[in-house]
């Protein structure tokens, strides 16, 4: 944990301050010495202000001639009480130093006793406080001479001129947090170095947030601070903000030391410089920085490293910067977590931005903190940055959990309730098995994509690959390819099976070379059925486009990761396959067969034609299921649902969708689909018939998951009366 500890010293000065520490001594060396002078340092709260006093103290301790320096610290005292004895008790004591190291003691004395008849002028009665000026001065021979001789206070505050003027002595008082003190302490504090102790020879320095100060004198004297202000200080200095990239460098460094004994990937990395970027555009001080990284630090040890640093720090930045948002974000919970499907409503996403940032500004009192508030929430949830229309961000809820984001639900709740012990992610369990296991070992837990092995097998595999031996890579990469298709999560490109195996098949090839990741594909290729395939289609595709073959326009030689000679032999493997599958209709149902049936149109038109679009899709049911290609999952604040993604086009016909849902909710081979692909069939069924009324355009056409819920299960209960 990093403490807010002022720096003492100007070496370990971070923020470029030892030049305006500098200015301040000279300034106060330079003052003059025939009156007090009050030099005033105005800095917001946490600016540095005690840093700067402390460096400028350091730097009068260094001139040929040094200056007494009298640190008095008002805090020391309780609210109302006398300041005037302890502070005059404070300077005796250091002149009394000073006439010992300089052996003026006699010449010391005698200031010291017109300070002891100076207090007692001020007060009829010796005050308690004077009982700790016993050792430094002969009270009772000052005593017997003030009834000798009264003198006015003015005398007596000459008198103390002249003897520090007779000990070649410079006084600089400096005081501190004058921010921090009550309003009477404030006022009681200016009176004193106005009137009470404005010593020739004295000069003073006060550190103050001016705006609180202000507020304090209005609140006391029912007058006009500012003016107020000015009759005090009249050296008046502004702490310059510190530079953005001191304050960028020192949480960077400060990230880096937490998180220096794990292994970051690139992904990671990333996101952790983004966050940074973040903070520094919303800090000023260093003790902004402090209080951030040690909130930072704190969650990263709770996670036991089980969240995204990048999402942790953006957390701490939005606590620190709004205390009040976190009850907030506990209650909206399952409204800003889970995945998102890469795009969103426009008619719907200026009213839900409206609801947000009316929510945050009546929450914060501010509309520029709600903005502001906003954009940091988008950043850490993808959902809100899609639901707003800030930006469209594609994550599925299983690429949320392999990446550790704070926006999983299961990894949020953990944050939420303080300890992430309820969510055990086997990362270690992982590393074991990724450098241990067998092809069919790690197949067989791939093929449980909704296991936390899983899904952290392929984060890992993805970050180390181009550490990762020869053999352990080709080994990974050969479980991946072998492993099962899934189902559909309604993610799409996005889901696990392609979006995490896919980028992670990527890394494994790029860090294999084109040779080997050649071979070992062009072989692995061959044996495999159609919802084999459909898992690596989106892959094949990317070759395809790194070539500038189908729909690329150009070639991406840095993107090819095997070789030209190995994509054309995939290309006829995959023709072969499927000229000799026997295509069902729930293979449509499989992630990625939108995909492998483009490539096969691409590769083998009139194979295609004839398989497919003068065979298969000639079912009611298939023909349904082909047509939900087209749609996608969209998200929003308080509901997802299914919207168009695409423009059906030629090939389907709204009359035809509609039409052919009587015959496949009479198929049996209907009720046999995974839920999430009914519910998106019902989505299917909602959308098109709007389309068919003309009541909305393609760009407006959607259905919540509540209404295909509604829908699905009027359906289920017309089939089960039907069965009976």
């Amino acid at each position: 944990m990093d403490t807010d500890v002022p720096i003492t010293k100007c070496i370990d000065d971070r923020l470029g301050r030892v030049g305006i520490a500098r200015h301040i001594a000279d300034m106060l060396i330079g003052a003059p010495a025939d009156h007090s002078i009050v030099f005033g340092l105005s800095g917001s709260w946490g600016s540095g202000k005690t840093s700067v006093l402390n460096m400028v103290g350091e730097l009068l301790s260094e001139t040929s001639d040094p200056p007494v320096v009298v640190r008095f610290d008002p805090w020391n005292y309780p609210a109302g009480s006398d300041l005037v004895t302890p502070f005059l008790t404070s300077l005796a004591s250091e002149i009394r130093k000073y006439s010992l190291e300089s052996r003026m003691k006699k010449r010391a004395e005698e200031a010291l006793e017109a300070i002891a008849d100076y207090v007692d002028a001020l007060k009829p009665v010796t005050p308690r406080g004077m009982s700790s000026l016993v050792n430094l001065v002969q009270v009772r021979l000052a005593r017997k001479k003030r009834k000798e001789e009264r003198k006015t206070l003015a005398e007596l505050k000459e008198q103390i001129g002249n003897s520090l003027l007779s000990l070649h002595l410079r006084v600089v008082i400096m005081i501190d947090d004058l921010d921090r003190l009550s309003n009477d302490t404030v006022c009681s504090i200016f009176q004193l170095v106005a009137a009470v102790a404005d010593f020739s020879r004295v000069s003073y320095l006060l550190a103050y947030d001016r705006s609180n100060i202000l507020r304090a004198l209005r609140a006391v004297q029912q007058c006009d601070g500012d003016e107020y202000l000015e009759k005090i200080i009249q050296v008046p200095l502004e702490l310059p903000d510190p530079a953005v990239g001191a304050l960028s460098a020192m949480l960077q460094e400060g990230v880096e030391r937490v998180v220096s004994h794990v292994q970051l990937s690139r992904s990671e990395l990333k996101r952790v410089g983004l966050s940074v970027n973040d903070a520094t555009s919303r800090v000023r001080t260093v003790r902004d920085v402090r209080r951030i990284l040690n909130l930072f630090e704190a969650d990263w040890r709770a996670s036991v490293e089980k969240v995204a640093p990048g999402d942790l720090l953006s957390m701490s930045v939005l606590r620190i910067v709004y205390p009040k948002i976190l009850p907030w974000i506990r209650a909206q919970a399952p409204g800003l977590s889970g995945g998102t499907g890469g795009g969103y409503l426009v008619s719907d996403a200026e009213r839900r931005k409206k609801q947000y940032l009316e929510a945050l500004g009546e929450l914060l009192g501010d509309c520029g903190k709600a903005d502001d508030a906003l954009r940091l929430l988008a950043a850490i949830f993808p959902r809100v940055a899609n639901t707003c229309g800030l930006h469209a961000v594609s994550v599925s809820g299983a690429k949320l959990k392999i990446d550790r984001r704070i926006a999983c639900p299961e990894i949020l709740r953990s944050y939420l309730s303080g300890s992430m012990e309820a969510y055990a992610f086997p990362r270690e369990a992982a590393m074991a098995l990724l450098h241990s296991g067998s092809v069919d070992e790690l197949k067989g837990i791939l093929d449980e994509e909704s296991n936390d092995v899983a899904l952290t097998l392929v984060a890992v595999a993805g970050e180390t690959a181009a550490d990762m031996d020869e053999d352990r890579r080709s080994t990974f990469a050969r479980a991946i390819i072998r492993s099962g298709p899934g189902e559909s999560d309604g993610a799409g490109l996005f889901s696990l099976p392609f979006y995490g195996y896919e980028s992670c098949l990527e890394k494994l090839f790029s860090a294999m070379g084109e040779g080997a990741a050649s071979e070992l594909f062009a072989s692995e290729i061959k044996g495999l059925d159609f919802p084999h395939l459909s898992k690596i289609a989106h892959f094949v595709n990317g070759q395809e486009l790194a070539y500038g073959r189908l729909a690329g326009k150009s070639e991406k030689p840095r993107e090819q990761l095997i070789s030209l000679a190995c994509l054309k032999q995939v290309e006829r493997s995959i023709v072969q396959t499927l000229d000799d599958a026997q295509l069902s209709v729930e293979y449509l149902a499989i992630e990625g067969s939108r995909m492998l049936l483009y490539l096969w149109s691409c590769f083998d038109q009139r194979a295609y034609a004839a398989h497919v679009t003068e065979g298969l899709l000639l079912d009611p049911l298939a023909y349904l299921l082909y047509a939900s290609y087209q749609l996608g999952l969209y998200h929003s604040a308080d509901e997802t649902g299914w919207a168009i993604s695409v423009d059906f086009g030629n090939d389907i016909s709204m009359e035809r969708v509609v039409d052919s849902f009587d015959d496949a909710l009479r198929d049996d081979a209907f009720w046999t689909l995974d839920q999430g692909v009914k519910l998106k069939l019902a989505g299917l069924r909602i959308c098109a018939a709007r389309l068919l009324d003309g009541a909305v355009s393609y760009s407006e056409a959607s259905a919540s998951c509540e209404q295909c819920e509604k829908l699905l299960d009027q359906w289920t209960e017309r089939y089960a009366e039907g069965r009976g």
